[in-house]
């Protein structure tokens, strides 16, 4: 077992930055077994356990440039920090939506780049365009027959003012009012449409209890991602506001 103090979450919490920063590196579990002078399958053992020692965390750490109080430091409290797509990036994906598709597939599904051209129906050229075109937005540095590494680091996501963001609201109301107006919606799809008449500091509590479950099961969404790439994906949106005199609760 691990021989210090730590909880079997945090534990996975450190190690989980751990894999990031290796991919991000370019540095695959051959490297580290190496590094440790040890089997391919003690390092997959090593990666995925929480039985960890402090001395291979230490230099698993060392190894990946992290401070390992700090490592251990944002394990202990949650989220690592968020990091925004740049104006540049956000503009690229909405212009050019296929270029997120590849993006995510590479980043969060870890497929490779061959993977993603052949369910995209890409071919050789066009896939080496697009990855050029990731690189010259700043993610990823592209490297010879393919390869690349990652020069983002972190939850990434996209700041308030997204196009992308934007583009994706209008996408997902438009499924929500499609399904409310043929009164049938898929077995998976949540609408929940409730008129409360409330004094405004109870609505407001209201909104903070919303906000606060929301985050729980983000939080528990970033832990359980690594674990399972193909986990299916699903988008809550929450919507409260003030309803004016015409749409009184008198009239139902």
């Amino acid at each position: 077992m691990a021989d210090f103090n730590f909880s079997p979450l945090v534990i996975e919490r450190a190690l989980e930055t751990i894999k990031m920063t290796l991919k991000e590196r370019g540095l695959s579990y051959t490297d580290v077994a190496e590094r440790f002078q040890v089997s391919l399958n003690t390092v997959k053992r090593m990666l995925n356990g929480d039985d960890i020692s402090l001395q291979r965390l230490l230099s698993l750490a060392e190894m990946c440039d992290l401070d390992v109080a700090t490592l251990l430091r944002s394990a202990t409290s949650g989220h690592a920090p968020h990091q925004y797509f740049t104006d540049e990036q956000d503009e690229a994906f909405a212009e050019h939506p296929d270029l997120m598709v590849l993006f995510s597939a590479l980043r969060y599904q870890q497929n490779t780049p061959e993977q993603v051209a052949r369910e995209q129906g890409w071919n050789p050229a066009t896939l080496y365009q697009k990855l050029r075109q990731l690189e010259n937005i700043g993610l990823i540095a592209l490297e010879p027959e393919n390869r690349f590494r990652f020069l983002v680091h972190g939850p990434l996501g996209f700041r308030p003012h997204s196009r992308v963001l934007r583009q994706q609201a209008r996408d997902y109301f438009k499924r929500a009012e499609d399904a409310l107006i043929r009164g049938e919606k898929p077995k998976d799809m949540m609408i929940i449409l409730k008129p409360l008449r409330l004094p405004p500091g109870v609505y407001a509590q209201l909104s903070e209890e919303l906000k606060r479950i929301i985050d729980k099961y983000a939080e528990a969404s970033e832990l359980m991602f690594h674990a399972e790439h193909k986990m299916p994906e699903y988008q809550v949106t929450i919507v409260g506001q003030p309803l004016n005199e015409v749409h009184s609760f008198d009239n139902q």
